[in-house]
């Protein structure tokens, strides 16, 4: 029997299990921040930085592993100063313990130069980075993973102090190296894949850019989870990608993915997040919505400053886009201080060769230009030149910046010749590197339309001003497709897209361009809204359902003005402000991005010349007036109307009409005649719009003309033009049937037909219901009695027409009940309509003795969307009112004030008519190009289809008269348009023979009837 064999007791020491323990804690660590969970990663690695320096001592090779893991943990929540102190200590202790030559020691080095490469401390990060570069290849060679580290380290030194060439070799080297060591798919090469399309869109090379993130995004996602650190920060670069590309709505898309990922991550605040909130302030500048971008903008300055210093490039960046957008305010003076200030950054961290050097100067010559000191301005633009030509090579983007930033002035100094070889020269790069619908591109293509005009070359001009509308077209598309009502309006009216072929007299492309740019931003909102309702997907349904009260709530925040303004109180207002504003754009992207698709062709935008003339009748013409700007050349413009006059064959007609100045003074005229009851001086305003605006027009129709489909545009759109008195001293409405439309486009919409015979009528409604009248003059409401009567007598003409009347007068013509309508066949207002101030300020108070006292009261309510300042007044309308005056907002959902906003979100498909009756229904605020923002617009977005209205009061019976006459005449014939105009030319001829021309003008003259569909 063999022995038995000794049994050994194995004990561990307390030095070795704390270097386990230490080894499971490096572990855990980089499972941590493989994960994106740095906060747990730092707080893992301090426990294990704290057992490796119990035993045997704080400088080993365990201790400095550990301080170098922690360093990176730091790095990554954007901690750089105690990412900085372990990075030294770790450093410290290799070169003691393990020397110069290293790896590890390298690795430290590495560390520390790509910490001073983030922190902008370029001349510090340098030498360790080329010193761990050279350690790399004399210890491992050139082709390990540990000298594809020193690589990707020294391009990203190279890209951050703008060496493209350099960084773009380093990056090309490293990633080849990872891919043939650790394979095609793994995450190193994803990085370094990451880093190379980053560069090239640095580069503008877009096209090499978008594979390669697109396939790092898939691999990620794959590999890491959906919310994974590093799909956010992919997602951020394909956002500034396809901003650069001029795709906003990807762009957006992007980056509101990436702020959601990185704010869960990192909290919202950090270095981590500027990135995305940097970009979505450059593409909120870019689409107009300056409202937006600001508050960004400070953001990410603040964080900048406070993580990075004063003095970083970084900071730089955002004084630069703060200065950009003092220069859109034209602020010069504060725009010029941060331009220099970034230039002086620039230039003492990154040097005068830099092209981010370049960028300052360019950005700072652009503003001495625009103050008019042009020697200055080209002096700065000619450094950027020289700068970018070296660092860059002939074909990119950002010398074709400074060419194009060089060519104006050389053009202000009246070198048109060398500003055009200039201008040619951008385009050739830009069309090459970015493709000819890019922004980029067509302000260049732009630029060289005015150039061909001074230069006298017509048709140069013209085939510049066509590409560049193309582009325009496929931006303005793009933006259509994803955003918010305001934000259409805001990236519409940074353009004008009639000055070009209007100053170029080109009547082809003008009137095609007229067709499908006037009021796009409403026909989109109504292709937006008829398709939402014609789907079935429950999701629109709850996205519509939350919208109307989101509107409501931000419209009660805006309205009410603080009872006291200490800076928490305004903290607090403005981030409510901003939750509630953000909420209702997302509502109103996310209906567009659902229903209409990234790209899909917006109809508006594709409308012919040849559609619309096949929808006007051989007795008819369409005249489509214009407010634009008229380039006269050298740099000036003058604002001017013109119209466009379109009829059933033949070739459109173009004709200017001079100054808007002019125009607008003869409109206000009118106005005032009316308003003053001075027959003499309505008499000239009257023959004076006829001459300056109808007669020239008229000059173009064809024999034979009876109908006249007017769309107005500016002050235009509060005339009445059958009021007009001929050069036979006869009414235009004696001459021409009119009718009204927002846009020729309506001429194509296909009507829906009503599913009913209803007529419902809210007539005279009590006013002060809920409430008592107070001795204040301020926001009165006359009480209506007459219009309740007209409701019963119009009640009473309908039953024979088997039309089923329901009328709500006294206190059942609520809000809620107007509210409450769905798509009748006609639906009338016999109550006032009104058109607050944007500001509301406290009642006009009286003495004991009757007089009143006139003092300036504090602002009460603050209303600044024109939408909020029209409407229909209902049930309790005054005391909401009074309440205004007090500073108290009651809740808006049915205080009486039935606004424009709020009828546009009513369901009308289907009704045929609205008839508003009363007073100043027509009025509003006249946007140019989108129509009026008040009444009209709200009653055809919420869908009906013929909308009778009121440009100024009628204090008189006759105007119940003139609206039972029309009932009457449209049930004989169906032609709302048709029967409004034969009865007012009847009216206006009785009433000018029996009272005169100011009472005939005053009485009959407001009606209009403002249509869509065909003309019957």
């Amino acid at each position: 029997m063999a022995a038995a064999l000794p049994i050994i007791c194995l004990t561990m020491t307390p030095v070795i299990a704390r270097a386990q323990t230490v080894r499971q804690l490096n572990n855990q660590c980089f499972a941590l921040e493989a994960k994106g969970l740095y906060a747990e990663a730092v707080k893992t690695e301090t426990k294990a930085l704290t057992l490796s320096r119990q035993s045997p001592g704080p400088e080993t090779v365990s201790t400095a592993e550990c301080l170098a893991n922690l360093g990176h943990a730091y790095q990554d929540l954007g901690n750089y100063t105690n990412a900085e102190a372990m990075f030294e200590q770790s450093l410290q202790i290799r070169e003691n313990v393990q020397g110069m030559e290293n790896m590890d020691t390298m690795a430290a080095l590495a560390n520390l130069g790509a910490l001073y490469t983030l922190m902008g401390r370029y001349s510090r990060a340098e030498p360790l980075l080329q010193q761990a570069l050279k350690i790399n290849e004399e210890s491992s060679g050139a082709k390990s993973l540990q000298t594809a580290g020193a690589l990707t380290s020294f391009g990203t030194f190279y890209q951050a102090v703008g060496e493209y060439t350099e960084a773009e070799s380093c990056f090309k080297q490293s990633e080849q190296i990872i891919k043939a060591i650790t394979g095609a798919n793994s995450r190193a090469t994803l990085v370094a894949m990451n880093n190379l399309a980053n560069l090239e869109i640095e580069l503008g090379n877009y096209a090499e850019a978008k594979p390669l993130l697109e396939q790092v995004l898939a691999s990620y996602q794959k590999m890491l989870g959906a919310t994974h650190p590093n799909v956010g920060s992919v997602m951020e670069s394909l956002g500034t990608l396809y901003s650069r590309m001029g795709d906003y709505a990807k762009a957006e898309s992007y980056y509101d993915q990436a702020k959601a990922i990185l704010n869960k991550d990192f909290g919202g605040d950090t270095p981590n997040t500027v990135g995305t909130l940097s970009g979505l302030a450059m593409l909120y500048m870019n689409m107009g919505d300056y409202v937006k971008a600001m508050p960004l903008i400070q953001r990410t300055l603040e964080i900048d400053e406070k993580t990075l210093g004063p003095d970083h490039p970084l900071v730089a960046d955002m004084l630069d886009q703060l200065a950009q957008m003092y220069t859109r305010a034209n602020n010069f003076a504060a725009a010029e201080k941060l331009d220099e200030r970034v230039l002086a950054i620039d230039k003492k961290a990154l040097g005068m060769e830099s092209p981010l050097t370049a960028n300052a100067l360019i950005d700072l010559g652009s503003v001495y230009f625009l103050k008019g000191s042009l020697s200055k301005a080209k002096s700065c633009f000619e450094q950027a030149i020289a700068i970018d030509e070296k660092a860059l090579g002939e074909e990119n983007p950002r010398l074709a910046s400074g060419l194009s930033h060089l060519s104006v002035v050389e053009e202000k100094a009246g070198d048109y010749s060398e500003s055009k070889a200039l201008k040619e020269r951008a385009l050739e790069i830009d069309e090459k590197v970015l493709g000819a619908e890019n922004p980029a591109t067509a302000n260049v293509m732009e630029g060289l339309a005015y150039s061909d005009i001074d230069l006298q070359q017509t048709n140069e001009a013209i085939q510049y001003a066509q590409k560049d509308e193309a582009s325009h077209l496929t931006m303005l598309n793009n933006i259509l497709s994803f955003t918010s009502e305001q934000e259409r309006l805001n990236y519409e009216g940074q353009n004008d897209p009639y000055e070009l072929f209007a100053s170029l007299n080109d009547t082809p492309d003008l009137a095609q361009a007229v067709l499908r740019h006037k009021g796009v931003v409403l026909d989109s909102l109504l292709e937006d809204q008829v398709l939402e309702r014609a789907s079935s997907d429950p999701d629109y349904k709850a996205l519509i359902e939350q919208l109307e009260p989101a509107k409501r709530r931000l419209t009660q925040l805006t309205m009410t003005v603080p009872k006291e303004f200490s800076l928490a109180t305004l903290t607090n207002r403005f981030n409510d402000y901003e939750k509630l504003s953000d909420e209702v754009d997302e509502l109103e992207g996310t209906l567009a991005r659902d229903v209409t698709g990234f790209g899909q062709a917006r109809q508006a935008l594709t409308v012919t010349v040849g559609q619309v003339q096949q929808a006007i009748p051989s007795n008819a013409v369409l005249v489509e007036f214009i407010y634009y700007n008229h380039y006269i050349g050298h740099f000036k413009a003058e604002a001017r109307y013109g119209a466009v006059v379109f009829s059933a064959s033949g070739a459109p007609a173009w004709v200017c009409l001079g100054s808007a100045d002019e125009i607008n003074k003869a409109e206000n005229d009118y106005q005032m005649a009316l308003a003053a009851n001075e027959q003499g001086q309505l008499l000239r305003a009257i023959h004076k719009l006829y001459k300056k605006v109808w007669q020239p027009v008229e000059a173009l129709f064809p024999p034979g003309t009876k109908i006249t489909i007017v769309s107005p545009d500016g002050t235009l759109n509060f005339v009445s033009f059958a009021t007009l008195l001929a050069g036979d001293d006869h009414f235009l409405a004696e001459k021409y049937s009119f009718r009204y439309v927002a846009s020729g486009r309506d001429l194509l919409r296909q009507p829906i037909l009503p599913s009913n015979q209803d007529l419902v009528i809210f007539a005279s409604p009590d006013y002060y219901a809920g409430g008592e009248v107070n001795w204040q003059e301020g926001l009165e409401l006359e009480p209506l009695p007459d219009m309740e009567t007209q409701a019963i007598d119009v009640g009473e003409m309908a039953k024979p027409w088997g039309w089923n009347t329901h009328i709500y007068a006294g206190d059942a013509a609520t809000e809620a009940q107007a509210r409450a309508v769905q798509s009748p066949y006609i639906l009338e207002f016999a109550t006032h309509g009104f058109v607050l101030p944007p500001v509301i300020r406290g009642p006009i108070t009286y003495s004991l003795l009757g007089i009143p006292q006139y003092s300036e009261s504090p602002v009460r309510v603050v209303l600044p969307n024109p939408m909020s300042r029209s409407g229909v007044a209902l049930v309790g309308a005054q005391v909401t009112l009074d309440a205004w005056q007090r500073g108290e907002v009651p809740p808006t959902e049915n205080d009486g004030i039935l606004t424009a906003e709020e009828v546009g979100g009513m369901n009308l498909q289907g009704t045929w008519l609205v008839v508003l009756s009363a007073c100043d229904t027509g009025l509003g605020l006249a946007k140019l190009g989108e129509g009026v923002m008040g009444l009209r617009r709200g009653f055809v977005q919420a869908g009906a289809q013929n909308l009778l209205m009121t440009l100024w009061p009628v204090y008189d019976t006759t105007g119940n008269e003139i609206i039972e006459d029309f009932y009457s005449k449209l049930h004989d014939d169906n032609n709302p348009p048709e029967a409004l105009a034969e009865v007012q030319r009847d009216w206006l001829v009785k009433l000018r023979a029996s009272d005169g021309l100011l009472s005939a003008v005053s009485l009959a003259g407001p009606f209009i009837v403002s249509s869509q569909g065909p003309v019957q």
